[in-house]
């Protein structure tokens, strides 16, 4: 095999790669400087927990599932850092009903993540990539309160049952229930960050 024809397999693979990897992203923005890891265990270790799901991106496509709430939900179990839950938009009564995970799509802007708490949120088309905005809350005396929040993007051509869909909504799930407080960081462009960070990809 020549040079130039191994030169030219590995361009095409690191192709494939380049557009794997930057295919989504995702990042946590915000976390309440009181959150704190055990507060998930003790709210959903074992325990249902609400999950809203906010606009549909996939609506108009042909293999859209009857109810996306229930895609949403099943892409977000055992996908958590902590205590196992279940995720689901019908708890039962092991649930806390003061806290929920809003998961919502395509969000008309402004749209910051007290509104997704607050019910407020509006969705829309637009333009470019399929972007998720995801918000863990707590009501209190004073009334809904966001604890964390995800934001992220998918590229338009992605369906309900591609595997960039399903990682997008695992990323959210881990990163809106952080083990560490110092792991507020970024999670973009699992494979070929230098490249992905370099301008392949856009939040």
């Amino acid at each position: 095999m020549t040079t130039t024809r191994v030169l030219g397999i590995a361009a095409v693979i690191l192709a494939v790669l380049v557009q794997t990897a930057c295919s989504y992203n995702y990042t946590r923005s915000f976390i309440r400087p009181t959150y704190r890891p055990t507060l998930f265990n003790y709210v959903a270790g074992g325990r249902d927990l609400r999950v809203d799901t906010v606009g549909n991106p996939f609506a108009a496509s042909a293999d859209q599932q009857s109810d996306f709430g229930a895609v949403v939900t099943a892409l977000m179990q055992d996908r958590n850092w902590g205590a196992r839950t279940n995720f689901t938009a019908t708890p039962g009564e092991s649930a806390r009903p003061q806290y929920r995970v809003v998961v919502v799509f395509d969000p008309v802007e402004p749209a910051p993540y007290s509104a997704l708490c607050n019910g407020t949120v509006r969705t829309g088309p637009t333009d470019g990539r399929i972007r998720v905005r995801a918000a863990f809350c707590e009501t209190v005396s004073s009334g809904p309160r966001v604890l964390t929040g995800v934001r992220g993007n998918l590229v338009p051509e992605a369906t309900v049952e591609s595997p960039e869909f399903a990682a997008l909504m695992a990323g959210v799930t881990r990163d809106l229930f952080p083990i560490f407080d110092e792991e507020f960081d970024d999670h973009d462009c699992r494979l070929l960050l230098i490249l992905c960070w370099s301008g392949a990809i856009t939040r």
